[in-house]
């Protein structure tokens, strides 16, 4: 059913598509019809203009030809008849007509060619003749075929007759030359009450017929349309003539614009054809690849590429009906991942890694019995429900799998095994929400270390969340009121009698109401929200304050070290923001080391790099801390320049079978960084056998329990101030009497 409706929509659409084409190409045909029509309508008007200016000039030439006979032929009073008509039959040399003459004061006309004779006195426009008015008129004599021309003689203003002129109205108007396309457009002269007073000949049959319908407001518009005899369309465009009210009216056939539009039409139409077939083409292809791609989108939706198999949001609405109808105090939901996986997938790459997650998946899936399953959530974060309620027999199945995990993938060859942490959370029957079950087996695997790889859930786990959720509240609060005291530690040169020559900046928290909160109680959490790059800022500024007074008043060598983090070191502008603080207090960079931990190097090795080159021209001191703690790459020691290389002190807390071989280690590491010209530091000196022992493999730079704890920055700047070389006594008054 669902198919269905879906096929009619596509139909639907198709269709709507299909018609919004059609009209569009239609309302093309249409606008370019307008347009073709439009253009003749300004052709008209133009030939129409254009005739009746040609009409007017031969009016106009007629008019001024006959006045300007009249002063010669008559003078005076008096006027001599033989001689005036033997002088207008010479006349045709100055203009052309069909008949000339003269009239007498009373308007007696007498044409010299033919000898006829006859009276304007009776028309209406002889007393217009008499006062000096020369008229143009298709009514001096009893024909519709002749147009004439009468001119007034005035002597001192005094009518004395005049002269007649004759023209047939063809010959008028063939005296008006076209220059329209294949002479498709014909003139014609009409009066004002629509009379047709001379037209073409092609014309001049079905004109006449419809002169009738034409009123004055057809005039006044200036174009007419009608239909001849046999229904074909004609174009009246008028213009007004200087004379007598006639109008110059210009005609043309409607069916130009069809003849014009045909091959247009035709165009289009194969165009509409083409692009149809193209539009519907591409219709069907565009709603099979939609119903394709949203096959493969809801595929998507609940597949998982890298385990192929369900998705974590497929997992949850099946799990959720097995909740529903079982007895949830039987269930166990279990979420682990990989420890340090970013820094694998890394040495790895992608491939190999995916098919570690395969293979940790196709393991725990498989040993899955009914209503048991496992998916990944992302990346390599894993969720199982079991159907298991018993903590023992839940540790004894993990440590089972975790054992095959570890053992079926090669990653040892790097070095190090690979762990996995697991936080479980008994389901209880009082759970209403499943996914909140997951956030506490999620939450309760965050205590994992590597002595302690699985973790169950109770409600200390919850109260220490809610401590977290109020150090988080206040820490910002802290920070404004001093509560974060930077504290340092002192490293010392055993072949300089001990000499402080170096210390390491931490931060201690003292809270009002507790005291001091212990840096494993927020630095994780501060690493994880963020706040810490604003903590390690403001330590920073207070190091580089301490550092450069000093350099300055105590030890000119003297330098300080700073961690920085994951969380922010790869932000643009970090190193920038570190030199412009540094700038603020003029402190000698060179004095200042910038500690980046090991496990850095194989999350973004590039981009780490170039951070590392950045500090380095500003001149920062370069240091690896922690070395040797995770997945160490003496490649690393080639590729990056370091300054500094610090020895983890996870070499001298090993078990005491494996102290031999940790120590061998450092030995072998001491003597490479020597001859690479790398500065060596050994941390976590607590025994006077570690500090023999370093000393005895070339390290003379240690820092450690054994000379001292971390320390207020007042007690350390009493240590340097009184260290060998300086007035202890004088300096001690200077120091505690400011």
């Amino acid at each position: 059913m669902g198919q269905t409706k879906i096929r009619l929509r596509h139909v639907i659409f198709l269709l709507f598509c299909g018609c919004l084409f059609f009209f569009t190409c239609i309302s093309f045909i249409y606008q370019t019809n307008n347009r073709f029509e439009e253009e003749l309508y300004n052709y008209l008007k133009d030939v129409s203009i254009q005739n009746s200016e040609i009409m007017n000039l031969k009016i106009e030439n007629n008019v001024h030809v006959l006045k300007g006979m009249t002063k010669r032929l008559f003078h005076g009073n008096y006027y001599d008849k033989d001689k005036i008509i033997k002088d207008l039959k010479e006349s045709e040399k100055e203009i052309e007509y069909q008949d000339i003459g003269y009239f007498d004061v009373d308007g007696n006309v007498v044409l010299v060619n033919s000898g006829k004779e006859f009276s304007l006195a009776d028309t209406a426009y002889f007393h217009k003749v008499k006062n000096g008015e020369s008229i143009v008129t298709n009514e001096a004599i009893n024909t519709n075929d002749d147009c004439v021309f009468i001119t007034p003689f005035l002597n001192r203003d005094v009518y004395q007759g005049g002269l007649i002129m004759i023209q047939s109205k063809q010959s008028f108007i063939s005296t008006i030359t076209l220059t329209n396309e294949k002479e498709l457009i014909h003139t014609a002269i009409i009066d004002e009450d629509g009379k047709m007073i001379t037209a073409d000949e092609e014309v001049k049959d079905h004109i006449q017929t419809h002169l009738s319908q034409i009123d004055e407001t057809n005039l006044s518009e200036q174009l007419y349309h009608y239909y001849d005899e046999n229904d074909n369309e004609f174009l009246l465009y008028y213009e007004p003539l200087d004379y007598n009210n006639w109008y110059s009216a210009s005609i043309v056939s409607a069916n130009i614009i069809n003849d014009k539009t045909r091959d247009a039409r035709m165009l289009t139409g194969a165009f509409v054809l083409i692009i149809l077939v193209a539009v519907i083409f591409f219709i069907y292809q565009y709603l099979k690849t939609k119903a394709n791609t949203k096959r493969e989108m809801e595929r998507l939706a609940t597949y998982d590429e890298v385990t192929d198999s369900e998705n974590y949001t497929a997992y949850l609405t099946k799990v959720k009906k097995w909740l529903r109808v079982g007895n949830r105090n039987d269930w166990c939901i279990i979420h682990f991942d990989i420890k340090d996986f970013k820094i694998i997938n890394s040495m790895l790459g992608y491939i190999e890694a995916d098919r570690l997650l395969k293979n940790v998946f196709d393991i725990i899936q498989s040993d899955c019995k009914e209503e048991e399953c496992c998916t990944r959530v992302e990346a390599d974060r894993f969720v199982v429900l079991w159907h298991l309620h018993d903590e023992k027999a839940i540790r004894e199945r993990i440590e089972r799998l975790d054992s095959e995990i570890t053992n079926s993938f090669p990653i040892r060859k790097f070095h190090e095994e690979l762990l996995l942490y697991y936080g479980v959370y008994l389901i209880k029957d009082t759970d209403s929400s499943f996914v909140k079950c997951i956030d506490k087996a999620k939450y309760c695997k965050n205590y994992c270390k590597p002595d302690m790889k699985i973790m169950f859930y109770d409600d200390s786990m919850y109260e220490s969340r809610m401590m977290e959720r109020r150090l988080e509240n206040r820490m910002y609060h802290a920070l404004g009121k001093g509560e974060f005291e930077v504290f340092v530690q002192p490293k010392v040169d055993t072949d300089l009698n001990n000499k402080i020559i170096s210390a390491e900046a931490l931060v201690r928290w003292r809270d009002p109401d507790e005291g001091y909160i212990q840096p494993s109680r927020f630095i994780p959490l501060f690493e994880h929200n963020g706040f810490l790059e604003n903590l390690d800022l403001y330590t920073f500024d207070v190091i580089c304050m301490h550092l450069a007074r000093w350099n300055r008043e105590i030890d000119p060598d003297l330098r300080i070290s700073f961690n920085i983090s994951r969380s922010y070191i790869f932000k643009e502008g970090f190193a920038r923001r570190l030199n412009d603080i540094a700038d603020i207090y003029a402190v000698n960079k060179s004095n200042i080391v910038v500690e980046i931990v090991e496990s850095m190097l194989f999350e973004k090795p590039d981009q780490l790099i170039n951070i590392i080159m950045e500090m380095k021209h500003y001149g920062f001191k370069i240091a690896m801390d922690d070395f040797g703690s995770g997945y160490s790459s003496l490649s690393m020691l080639k590729q990056i320049p370091f300054d500094i290389l610090k020895i983890d002190q996870g070499f001298f807390r090993t078990e005491k079978n494996n102290e031999e071989k940790g120590r061998a280690i450092v030995d072998v590491i001491i003597q490479l960084a020597n001859r690479l010209g790398v500065e060596v530091i050994t941390e976590g000196i607590e025994t006077k056998d570690q500090l023999d022992f370093v000393n005895r493999c070339g390290c003379h730079m240690v820092q450690g329990f054994y000379f001292y704890a971390p320390m207020k920055i007042e007690k350390f700047e009493t240590l340097i101030a009184l260290d060998d070389g300086f007035d202890k006594i004088e300096y001690s008054k200077h120091l505690y009497d400011n």
